[in-house]
């Protein structure tokens, strides 16, 4: 494979990235209107996966911002408003 080919590919690779963390952020902002067992499992889900410090799954939330050159506990820190807990019955819980 030719250097441009290479380059294609990490272009690819790299949208796709900011795709998920897109996705992610999204999920986290309709949070507050999770009504649902399947929303509010999605929520978790996705805080759960921005939590957890993984290297070893191709799309975990470390990797993704590795490869966007993003250090994740400052991405992390930037959503933080974004992970209000949601409680396992489907209702957020009283402030």
């Amino acid at each position: 494979m030719d250097d441009r080919g290479g380059e294609i590919t990490m272009a690819a690779m790299r949208r796709l990235c900011v795709a998920i963390l897109d996705n992610a952020i999204a999920i986290l902002r309709r949070s507050r209107f999770a009504a649902g067992g399947r929303e509010t499992r999605l929520v978790r889900e996705t805080r759960e996966w921005i939590r957890v410090d993984d290297y070893d799954s191709l799309f975990s939330f470390a990797n993704v911002c590795e490869l966007l050159d993003f250090p994740a506990d400052r991405i992390r820190q930037a959503i933080r408003g974004l992970l209000i807990p949601v409680p396992r019955h489907g209702r957020r819980a009283a402030r």
